[in-house]
Protein backbone atom coordinates (compact mmCIF):
# COMPACT_ATOMS: atom_id res chain seq x y z
CA UNK A 1 0.00 0.00 0.00
CA UNK A 2 0.81 3.63 -0.88
CA UNK A 3 1.60 6.18 1.66
CA UNK A 4 -1.68 8.25 1.78
CA UNK A 5 -2.75 11.02 3.84
CA UNK A 6 -6.67 10.12 5.26
CA UNK A 7 -9.22 11.58 7.20
CA UNK A 8 -9.45 10.13 10.85
CA UNK A 9 -12.48 7.47 10.81
CA UNK A 10 -14.49 6.22 13.72
CA UNK A 11 -12.68 3.20 13.78
CA UNK A 12 -8.99 4.66 14.31
CA UNK A 13 -9.44 5.47 18.30
CA UNK A 14 -7.16 2.92 19.57
CA UNK A 15 -4.76 2.61 17.03
CA UNK A 16 -4.96 6.95 17.09
CA UNK A 17 -3.89 7.12 20.76
CA UNK A 18 -1.47 4.43 20.63
CA UNK A 19 0.37 6.70 17.99
CA UNK A 20 -0.51 10.09 20.08
CA UNK A 21 1.57 8.41 22.90
CA UNK A 22 4.67 7.24 21.01
CA UNK A 23 4.22 11.01 19.97
CA UNK A 24 4.04 12.52 23.30
CA UNK A 25 5.54 9.80 25.95
CA UNK A 26 5.81 12.91 28.41
CA UNK A 27 1.85 13.85 28.32
CA UNK A 28 0.01 10.42 27.29
CA UNK A 29 -3.93 10.72 27.02
CA UNK A 30 -6.75 8.34 26.94
CA UNK A 31 -9.08 6.56 24.32
CA UNK A 32 -12.03 7.58 26.42
CA UNK A 33 -11.22 10.90 27.31
CA UNK A 34 -10.63 11.77 23.33
CA UNK A 35 -14.01 9.92 22.41
CA UNK A 36 -15.99 12.14 25.38
CA UNK A 37 -14.11 15.54 23.93
CA UNK A 38 -15.55 14.40 20.08
CA UNK A 39 -19.03 13.43 22.00
CA UNK A 40 -19.46 16.98 23.56
CA UNK A 41 -17.53 19.41 21.25
CA UNK A 42 -19.24 22.50 21.11
CA UNK A 43 -21.49 22.84 17.77
CA UNK A 44 -19.89 25.89 16.38
CA UNK A 45 -16.43 24.71 16.90
CA UNK A 46 -14.81 23.44 13.04
CA UNK A 47 -12.58 20.44 13.53
CA UNK A 48 -10.43 18.12 11.47
CA UNK A 49 -8.48 15.34 12.29
CA UNK A 50 -6.32 13.44 9.61
CA UNK A 51 -3.72 10.83 9.63
CA UNK A 52 -0.57 9.29 7.59
CA UNK A 53 -0.67 5.62 6.81
CA UNK A 54 2.18 3.47 5.45
CA UNK A 55 0.71 -0.35 5.04
CA UNK A 56 -1.81 0.40 7.26
CA UNK A 57 0.23 1.52 9.87
CA UNK A 58 -0.47 5.22 11.55
CA UNK A 59 2.91 7.00 11.51
CA UNK A 60 1.34 10.67 11.97
CA UNK A 61 -1.26 12.73 12.51
CA UNK A 62 -2.49 16.62 12.15
CA UNK A 63 -5.39 18.04 13.56
CA UNK A 64 -6.99 21.36 13.47
CA UNK A 65 -9.89 23.54 15.52
CA UNK A 66 -11.25 26.39 16.44
CA UNK A 67 -10.85 27.00 20.14
CA UNK A 68 -13.55 26.40 22.68
CA UNK A 69 -11.71 28.78 25.38
CA UNK A 70 -10.72 31.57 22.79
CA UNK A 71 -13.27 31.01 20.20
CA UNK A 72 -12.59 33.08 16.86
CA UNK A 73 -14.51 31.42 13.45
CA UNK A 74 -11.02 32.11 11.44
CA UNK A 75 -8.59 31.45 14.89
CA UNK A 76 -7.60 27.79 15.09
CA UNK A 77 -5.28 25.54 17.40
CA UNK A 78 -3.44 22.80 15.71
CA UNK A 79 -1.96 19.61 16.89
CA UNK A 80 0.52 17.52 14.58
CA UNK A 81 3.88 14.87 15.21
CA UNK A 82 5.51 11.58 13.93
CA UNK A 83 6.44 8.69 15.66
CA UNK A 84 10.32 9.02 16.50
CA UNK A 85 11.27 6.24 14.15
CA UNK A 86 9.83 8.08 11.37
CA UNK A 87 10.91 11.67 11.55
CA UNK A 88 13.20 12.91 8.94
CA UNK A 89 11.11 11.50 5.87
CA UNK A 90 8.96 14.75 5.09
CA UNK A 91 5.69 13.53 6.80
CA UNK A 92 5.22 16.48 8.94
CA UNK A 93 5.69 18.49 6.18
CA UNK A 94 3.22 17.13 3.99
CA UNK A 95 0.97 16.96 6.72
CA UNK A 96 1.49 20.64 7.40
CA UNK A 97 0.64 21.51 3.78
CA UNK A 98 -2.38 18.92 3.79
CA UNK A 99 -3.28 21.18 7.42
CA UNK A 100 -3.05 24.64 4.91
CA UNK A 101 -4.89 23.47 2.40
CA UNK A 102 -7.62 22.43 4.70
CA UNK A 103 -7.43 25.49 6.00
CA UNK A 104 -8.00 27.45 3.11
CA UNK A 105 -11.84 27.56 3.15
CA UNK A 106 -11.95 28.73 6.12
CA UNK A 107 -9.71 32.20 5.59
CA UNK A 108 -7.85 31.84 8.58
CA UNK A 109 -6.35 34.78 10.49
CA UNK A 110 -4.18 32.45 12.35
CA UNK A 111 -3.06 29.37 13.86
CA UNK A 112 -2.00 28.51 17.52
CA UNK A 113 -0.12 25.50 18.61
CA UNK A 114 1.94 24.39 21.80
CA UNK A 115 5.63 23.02 21.60
CA UNK A 116 7.62 21.87 24.51
CA UNK A 117 10.58 23.56 24.94
CA UNK A 118 12.84 20.42 24.76
CA UNK A 119 11.73 19.61 21.09
CA UNK A 120 14.49 21.59 19.15
CA UNK A 121 13.25 19.66 15.73
CA UNK A 122 9.85 20.50 15.65
CA UNK A 123 10.57 24.22 17.20
CA UNK A 124 12.73 24.38 14.30
CA UNK A 125 10.05 23.09 12.13
CA UNK A 126 7.45 25.23 13.59
CA UNK A 127 9.91 28.51 13.68
CA UNK A 128 10.87 27.84 9.68
CA UNK A 129 7.56 27.74 8.82
CA UNK A 130 6.54 31.00 10.02
CA UNK A 131 5.60 30.34 13.82
CA UNK A 132 6.44 32.91 16.52
CA UNK A 133 6.93 32.08 20.11
CA UNK A 134 5.07 34.10 22.70
CA UNK A 135 3.42 32.86 25.80
CA UNK A 136 5.40 30.20 27.95
CA UNK A 137 3.58 27.40 30.15
CA UNK A 138 5.72 26.01 32.78
CA UNK A 139 4.57 22.71 33.24
CA UNK A 140 5.76 21.33 37.29
CA UNK A 141 5.17 18.33 39.16
CA UNK A 142 5.18 17.51 43.39
CA UNK A 143 5.49 14.20 44.52
CA UNK A 144 2.79 13.77 47.12
CA UNK A 145 4.74 11.77 49.45
CA UNK A 146 6.59 14.81 50.27
CA UNK A 147 3.76 16.50 51.27
CA UNK A 148 4.37 18.23 54.89
CA UNK A 149 0.40 19.28 56.20
CA UNK A 150 1.77 20.24 59.20
CA UNK A 151 4.02 23.00 57.74
CA UNK A 152 0.75 24.82 56.29
CA UNK A 153 -1.04 24.30 59.32
CA UNK A 154 -0.78 28.16 59.90
CA UNK A 155 -2.37 28.50 56.43
CA UNK A 156 -5.08 26.32 56.79
CA UNK A 157 -6.41 27.74 60.31
CA UNK A 158 -6.06 31.37 58.29
CA UNK A 159 -8.59 30.55 56.40
CA UNK A 160 -10.98 29.24 58.89
CA UNK A 161 -10.59 32.50 60.94
CA UNK A 162 -12.12 33.79 57.27
CA UNK A 163 -14.97 32.19 57.82
CA UNK A 164 -14.07 29.87 54.88
CA UNK A 165 -14.88 26.46 55.03
CA UNK A 166 -13.49 23.66 52.08
CA UNK A 167 -15.31 21.21 51.00
CA UNK A 168 -14.98 18.66 48.16
CA UNK A 169 -17.65 18.31 45.06
CA UNK A 170 -18.85 15.20 45.94
CA UNK A 171 -19.63 16.84 49.38
CA UNK A 172 -21.68 19.25 47.88
CA UNK A 173 -23.94 16.89 46.62
CA UNK A 174 -26.89 18.57 48.17
CA UNK A 175 -26.76 21.86 46.61
CA UNK A 176 -29.20 22.00 43.60
CA UNK A 177 -27.07 24.88 42.37
CA UNK A 178 -23.80 23.15 42.33
CA UNK A 179 -22.70 22.84 38.56
CA UNK A 180 -24.44 26.94 38.29
CA UNK A 181 -22.18 27.76 41.28
CA UNK A 182 -19.20 26.19 39.73
CA UNK A 183 -19.46 27.34 36.45
CA UNK A 184 -19.73 31.07 37.60
CA UNK A 185 -17.09 30.65 39.59
CA UNK A 186 -14.16 29.13 36.85
CA UNK A 187 -15.82 31.64 34.24
CA UNK A 188 -15.15 34.70 37.05
CA UNK A 189 -11.71 33.34 38.21
CA UNK A 190 -10.89 32.37 35.10
CA UNK A 191 -11.00 35.94 33.06
CA UNK A 192 -7.92 36.93 34.87
CA UNK A 193 -5.78 33.77 33.59
CA UNK A 194 -3.17 34.98 31.17
CA UNK A 195 -4.39 34.21 27.51
CA UNK A 196 -3.25 34.99 23.89
CA UNK A 197 -6.77 35.77 23.27
CA UNK A 198 -9.97 36.75 25.34
CA UNK A 199 -11.65 34.37 27.39
CA UNK A 200 -14.18 32.37 26.12
CA UNK A 201 -16.82 29.99 27.71
CA UNK A 202 -19.37 27.27 26.43
CA UNK A 203 -22.95 27.47 27.13
CA UNK A 204 -23.55 26.37 30.72
CA UNK A 205 -25.29 22.86 29.75
CA UNK A 206 -22.34 21.60 27.11
CA UNK A 207 -20.00 22.60 29.80
CA UNK A 208 -21.48 20.39 32.35
CA UNK A 209 -21.15 17.94 30.21
CA UNK A 210 -17.59 18.61 28.84
CA UNK A 211 -16.61 18.31 33.05
CA UNK A 212 -18.49 16.45 34.98
CA UNK A 213 -19.08 13.86 32.90
CA UNK A 214 -15.51 13.48 31.93
CA UNK A 215 -14.27 10.06 32.64
CA UNK A 216 -11.32 11.60 34.20
CA UNK A 217 -13.14 13.94 36.31
CA UNK A 218 -12.85 13.07 40.21
CA UNK A 219 -15.45 14.60 42.76
CA UNK A 220 -13.90 13.72 45.43
CA UNK A 221 -10.28 15.51 44.29
CA UNK A 222 -12.45 18.69 43.67
CA UNK A 223 -12.17 21.37 46.07
CA UNK A 224 -14.31 24.34 46.69
CA UNK A 225 -13.56 27.34 48.84
CA UNK A 226 -17.04 28.52 50.49
CA UNK A 227 -18.04 31.61 52.18
CA UNK A 228 -21.55 30.77 53.32
CA UNK A 229 -23.04 29.16 50.69
CA UNK A 230 -20.81 31.42 47.93
CA UNK A 231 -18.38 29.45 45.97
CA UNK A 232 -15.61 31.82 46.10
CA UNK A 233 -12.52 29.17 44.66
CA UNK A 234 -11.76 26.14 43.71
CA UNK A 235 -9.06 23.55 42.84
CA UNK A 236 -9.63 20.43 41.34
CA UNK A 237 -7.10 17.53 39.74
CA UNK A 238 -8.05 15.12 37.47
CA UNK A 239 -7.43 11.06 36.38
CA UNK A 240 -5.09 10.63 33.11
CA UNK A 241 -3.32 7.96 31.18
CA UNK A 242 -0.83 7.77 33.96
CA UNK A 243 -2.67 5.79 36.97
CA UNK A 244 -0.84 7.12 39.56
CA UNK A 245 -0.59 10.67 38.79
CA UNK A 246 -3.72 13.54 39.09
CA UNK A 247 -3.22 16.28 36.95
CA UNK A 248 -4.52 19.74 37.77
CA UNK A 249 -7.44 21.05 35.92
CA UNK A 250 -7.78 24.19 37.24
CA UNK A 251 -6.85 26.85 40.50
CA UNK A 252 -8.75 29.94 40.89
CA UNK A 253 -9.95 32.40 43.73
CA UNK A 254 -12.22 35.24 43.42
CA UNK A 255 -10.64 38.11 42.98
CA UNK A 256 -12.08 40.25 45.64
CA UNK A 257 -10.99 36.81 48.05
CA UNK A 258 -7.59 36.78 47.00
CA UNK A 259 -4.45 37.49 49.67
CA UNK A 260 -6.42 35.62 52.17
CA UNK A 261 -4.45 32.43 51.66
CA UNK A 262 -7.51 30.85 49.97
CA UNK A 263 -5.74 29.19 46.98
CA UNK A 264 -3.07 28.02 49.30
CA UNK A 265 -5.15 26.54 51.54
CA UNK A 266 -7.23 24.52 48.69
CA UNK A 267 -4.01 23.21 46.90
CA UNK A 268 -2.95 21.63 50.15
CA UNK A 269 -6.70 20.35 50.75
CA UNK A 270 -6.60 19.12 47.15
CA UNK A 271 -3.08 17.75 47.08
CA UNK A 272 -3.79 15.86 50.83
CA UNK A 273 -6.71 14.20 49.27
CA UNK A 274 -5.04 12.88 46.47
CA UNK A 275 -2.50 11.18 48.68
CA UNK A 276 -5.29 9.50 50.97
CA UNK A 277 -6.58 8.22 47.62
CA UNK A 278 -3.15 6.53 47.16
CA UNK A 279 -2.00 8.73 44.22
CA UNK A 280 1.99 9.52 44.17
CA UNK A 281 2.08 12.13 42.00
CA UNK A 282 0.20 16.20 40.65
CA UNK A 283 1.11 17.57 37.73
CA UNK A 284 0.46 21.40 36.80
CA UNK A 285 0.83 23.92 34.04
CA UNK A 286 0.89 28.04 34.68
CA UNK A 287 1.69 30.54 32.44
CA UNK A 288 4.92 32.10 33.65
CA UNK A 289 3.69 35.46 34.45
CA UNK A 290 1.13 33.99 36.84
CA UNK A 291 3.79 34.70 39.42
CA UNK A 292 1.51 34.28 42.56
CA UNK A 293 0.58 30.90 41.53
CA UNK A 294 3.88 29.83 40.23
CA UNK A 295 4.90 31.18 44.18
CA UNK A 296 2.49 28.89 46.13
CA UNK A 297 3.13 25.72 43.69
CA UNK A 298 7.31 26.40 44.32
CA UNK A 299 6.55 26.79 47.80
CA UNK A 300 4.89 23.59 47.99
CA UNK A 301 8.07 22.12 46.25
CA UNK A 302 6.30 21.47 42.86
CA UNK A 303 9.56 21.25 40.61
CA UNK A 304 9.95 21.95 36.81
CA UNK A 305 9.42 20.22 34.11
CA UNK A 306 9.82 21.25 30.41
CA UNK A 307 7.73 23.88 29.48
CA UNK A 308 5.14 24.00 26.92
CA UNK A 309 6.01 26.98 24.08
CA UNK A 310 3.07 28.59 22.47
CA UNK A 311 2.95 29.07 19.16
CA UNK A 312 1.39 31.16 16.69
CA UNK A 313 1.49 31.49 13.12
CA UNK A 314 -0.25 34.84 11.42
CA UNK A 315 -1.60 34.48 7.47
CA UNK A 316 -0.33 37.50 5.26
CA UNK A 317 -3.13 38.96 3.41
CA UNK A 318 -5.95 38.07 5.62
CA UNK A 319 -8.19 40.93 6.27
CA UNK A 320 -10.08 40.91 9.81
CA UNK A 321 -13.70 41.04 9.55
CA UNK A 322 -14.63 43.08 12.43
CA UNK A 323 -13.97 42.49 16.17
CA UNK A 324 -15.87 39.17 16.93
CA UNK A 325 -17.84 39.58 20.04
CA UNK A 326 -17.44 35.88 20.93
CA UNK A 327 -13.91 36.26 20.70
CA UNK A 328 -8.32 26.68 27.95
CA UNK A 329 -5.24 23.69 26.21
CA UNK A 330 -7.19 21.71 23.80
CA UNK A 331 -6.52 18.31 23.00
CA UNK A 332 -7.45 17.67 18.93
Amino acid sequence: MQPMIRKFTEDDYAAYIAMYNTVHPSHPSTERGLRHNDKTREARLVRERWVWEEQGEMLGYMAFTTMSWMYHPRKFYCNMGVVPDHRGRGIGGALYDHMLQRLTPYDPLSVRSEILENRPETLAFAEKRGFVVGMREQVSKFELAKLDIEAYAGDLNRVVDEGIMILSYDELADDPDRHRKLYDLDYAASKDMPLPEPLTMPAFEKYCEQNFEHPNFSGSTFMVALDDDAYVGMSNLSKCAVKIRLETDFTGVLREYRGKGIATALKVRVLSRARELGYSEVRTSNDSTNESMLGINWRLGFVKEPAWLDHEKRFEGAVPDGEHKEDRKCEV
